[in-house]
């Protein structure tokens, strides 16, 4: 019978064993190969049973009742596979094309086509084996039961799937020292974790406190202004606590504007805090926005000498010559040139003062003093030894206070400028005298210049004659100058005065009545008062002219 036949029968009777005829039994131990004088073709049977059963691990025959585990190696089927040839070449019963070891030597060597090892073995699962199960690490005992059901079976007996125990062992080893590593991990983590949540609150904490308290610092602690330099005078009376003082450092620059602190319940923790509460002198002290609460209490604390205090009265209506000269007759200046000097152009105060930048140059160059209507009129204390410098300074101050947002958007909203406003009220300003009569004046010279007549104000013509009065002559009346409202349209040049806050006001808002009935004229009536009397036409106006003059 031909090999092929042979190899065909035992192909199928291998396919028709069932699991359960060797399961939980071990691996056969490959048999003795029969001697060369036996009839070829039960030779070869025992063969073939033995290749089948060494390379599957499967009980052939009833008769091997005794088994062992047979270790997948490839050695011991190129022994089973060298067996049969030696067979094969005994017998002599082979022919070419029916060369059974050809095909066992290729199966083990990988190199056996898939369609031949189709029609030899029966399909299984082509899953790979886990490296795991093929090479644990853990010695198998002979008695382990290999289950053929598994379906990893064929691949770890068919050896398709091969790793090397190197590789096995050492990704093992990386597992293993991944899992200490974790352990220790938690280890130290369990012992150092209240101490790391420890410190990382007191980080949190200290971060919060430094930035509140550097906030806080800032904001009351440090100069209201650091840029402004400007001396402000306080009286700390005897007796007073932290209390008092805080309220007249709060208080020191007038209702509505920010002190020399920013906050009094501060200035009296802070020199408690600092335990100074105690060493507060009374005394007068010159003070200013740029110093801190710790410059402020420390300059206090020191006391000061006592300095000689004067109150400058300047009058409503004063030209800067005029204070100029009270200035000296006061004593308060020895000479008024540098007074004078500083007001031509005002260069040195514009920078404490933006609006002095509003203020427009004169083409004509007839205007003396840019600061023209600008020292506001007032009651100041200053040191007897004050500079021209300080006393301007104060003056241009109390200015741009009474000057603020409201009076600004009130003169955008009649369609004047701050310059034309602070120019009609000092004509206003030198034309009345009583309070009611402000608001009069500036209706009749608002109503002239909406009808496009002159002013005809004695009072600006006399800004450059100087003559101490308004009775003027016909001659005097027609003095070229644009000070000069008897021939020029509009308003002159600049302020011939410096107003106080009733003629701006009286500006801002002249008396509506009057603009509405259209009053045009008026003249002195009583000149111990300064009454005025008012007419709406020219006829009136010389009647009552006719009437008063011989009282002026």
């Amino acid at each position: 019978m031909k090999f092929n036949e042979i190899l065909e029968k035992m192909r199928l009777a291998v396919q028709k064993l069932q699991p359960a005829s060797y399961k939980n039994n071990a691996a056969v131990e490959p048999a003795e190969p029969a001697a060369v004088g036996d009839s070829s073709l039960q030779s070869i049977r025992g063969r073939v049973n033995d290749f089948f059963g060494g390379a599957l691990g499967r009980k052939t025959s009833s008769e091997n009742s005794d088994s062992k585990e047979l270790p997948p190696s490839h050695e011991a089927h190129r022994e089973l596979a060298s067996s049969a040839h030696s067979i094969e070449s005994d017998a002599g019963a082979l022919e070419p094309e029916d060369d059974i070891y050809a095909d066992m030597n290729e199966y083990f060597d990988g190199k056996l086509s898939s369609e031949k090892e189709s029609s030899i073995f029966s399909a299984r699962s082509k899953k790979p084996v886990s490296a795991k199960k093929l090479y644990s690490r853990k010695k198998t005992s002979s008695t382990e039961i290999i289950d053929p059901d598994d379906p990893e079976f064929d691949d770890l007996h068919g050896h398709r799937y091969f790793k090397t125990e190197a590789e096995i062992r050492e990704r093992a080893d990386a597992k293993e020292n991944l899992q200490k590593g974790v352990r220790i991990f938690w280890k130290v983590w369990s012992i150092l974790r209240i101490p790391i949540i420890l410190a990382a609150s007191i980080l949190i904490v200290y971060t919060l406190v430094t930035k509140v308290g550097n906030k806080l610092y800032q904001k009351y602690i440090m100069p209201v202004d650091p840029n402004d330099p400007t001396p402000i005078v306080i009286n700390i009376e005897p007796g007073s606590g932290a209390s008092a003082i805080a309220k007249v450092l709060y208080e020191a620059c007038g209702e509505g504007e920010e002190g020399l602190i920013s906050n009094k319940a501060v200035f009296k923790v802070y020199v408690d805090f600092i335990g100074k509460s105690s060493r507060l002198q009374a005394g007068t002290y010159v003070l200013s926005k740029n110093m801190s609460i710790p410059d402020i209490v420390d300059t206090i604390c020191r006391g000061m000498p006592p300095r000689e205090v004067r109150n400058l009265q300047v009058a409503e209506g004063m030209t800067i010559e005029a204070m100029a000269a009270k200035l000296v007759a006061d004593g308060i200046l020895s000479s008024p040139d540098r007074f004078l000097e500083l007001c031509v152009t005002g260069e040195a105060f514009v920078a404490d003062h933006p609006f002095i930048k509003d203020i427009p140059d004169d083409e004509t160059g007839e205007r003396k003093y840019k600061l023209e209507g600008f020292l506001f009129p007032a009651t100041y204390e200053i040191y007897v030894d004050a500079t021209e410098e300080t006393i301007i300074d104060k003056m241009l101050s109390r200015f741009g206070q009474i000057w603020g947002p409201i009076y600004t958007a009130r003169a955008k909203t009649i369609g004047l400028s701050m310059y034309e406003v602070v120019t009609l009220a000092s004509t206003v300003e030198k034309e009345a005298r009583i309070k009611r009569d402000f608001s009069r004046v500036s209706a009749v010279f608002k109503n002239r210049m909406e009808r496009d007549m002159m002013l005809e104000s004695d009072a600006t013509i006399e800004y450059v004659l100087k003559t101490g009065s308004l009775h003027l002559t016909e001659e005097q009346l027609a003095t070229p100058s644009g000070y000069n409202t008897h021939i020029n349209y509009g308003l002159p040049i600049g302020p011939v005065s410096n107003p106080g806050d009733s003629a701006l006001s009286a500006v801002l808002y002249p008396d509506e009545e009057f603009v509405q009935d259209a009053f045009l004229y008026f003249c002195l009536k009583d000149p111990q008062t300064g009454e005025l009397v008012f007419a709406k036409t020219l006829e009136e106006h010389l009647a009552n002219v006719a009437m008063y003059s011989p009282l002026w």
